[in-house]
């Protein structure tokens, strides 16, 4: 004969617990505190509200002016970036002509039109009304409720590097100006590994946007929003029925369990 499976108080409650899981629904809101409910439900609409196709829509718009100005910061870093490659080329030529054989005269002559090449060069460098190989500072804003990137320039006139009106008459006054130019270079190598840098950072958030951009549009294209009001019923169905499980578990007879499980 096949022994019967005593159910304890706790074990009815428990079922009778499971088989009216799947009227949970009507259950909690016949119960609930209508307070509750009301902020759930304002939760609801705001979820609601920020999903429909005008309000991606908008978002995605919101995103692009953004996006322009990262795109204006990209290029003065880039014409930045190639500017100081060609600043190098135009100092290491300053450096071959200290240490070429010119007389003094010829020599001064050369670095003079050298110099004025360089400053021509620094003013040329302006993009958008930034020039940060003159001083210019540039300030990016790659997010609304983050702090803006700021770049600050720096002077590479001729005047600044101390290359202007520079005197070639004693081998003291070559030696000086080789110094200049190694500083200067050194400089240039170094600010070019920070725009490098910032470079890296800004491309990053750039691609970051035009990616979320794409898919507010073809979400805003294509999105249909289900009734979050029933999506919300089912999930408290589903919370409720996982929490019945997991009290099932500290349930001691092995044949009880077994039973709860047919539910």
């Amino acid at each position: 004969m096949t022994d019967s499976v005593v159910m304890s108080s706790a074990i009815r409650t428990t079922l009778l617990q499971k088989t009216d899981a799947k009227n949970v629904s009507d259950v909690s809101v016949a119960h609930s505190d209508p307070a509750v409910e009301a902020n759930q439900n304002a939760k609801l609409r705001v979820i609601e509200d920020n999903f429909t196709s005008t309000r991606l829509s908008s978002k995605a718009q919101e995103l692009g002016a953004a996006l322009d100005a990262i795109s204006q910061g990209l290029n003065v870093l880039h014409k930045t970036q190639d500017a100081l490659h060609s600043l190098g080329s135009l100092l290491r030529k300053t450096a071959d002509i200290i240490n070429g054989d010119l007389n003094p005269a010829e020599m001064a002559k050369a670095l003079n039109a050298n110099t004025a090449e360089i400053d021509e060069f620094i003013s040329a460098n302006e993009y958008a009304g930034i020039n940060l190989l003159d001083g210019d500072e540039i300030s990016i804003i790659t997010n609304d409720s983050a702090n803006p990137i700021v770049i600050e320039g720096r002077n590479y006139d001729a005047q600044s590097l101390g290359l202007a009106g520079a005197k070639v008459a004693t081998d003291g006054d070559k030696e000086a100006l080789r110094e200049a130019v190694r500083y200067a270079l050194d400089s240039v190598q170094n600010y070019s590994v920070i725009i490098r840098d910032y470079l890296s950072t800004v491309e990053t958030r750039h691609n970051f946007t035009q990616n979320t951009i794409d898919v507010l549009n073809e979400a805003a294209d294509g999105y249909e929003i289900k009734d979050l009001s029933e999506e919300g019923v089912n999930l408290l169905a589903l919370q409720t029925r996982i929490q019945l499980t997991q009290q099932s578990t500290t349930l001691a007879s092995p044949e009880q369990s077994a039973l709860l499980d047919l539910f």
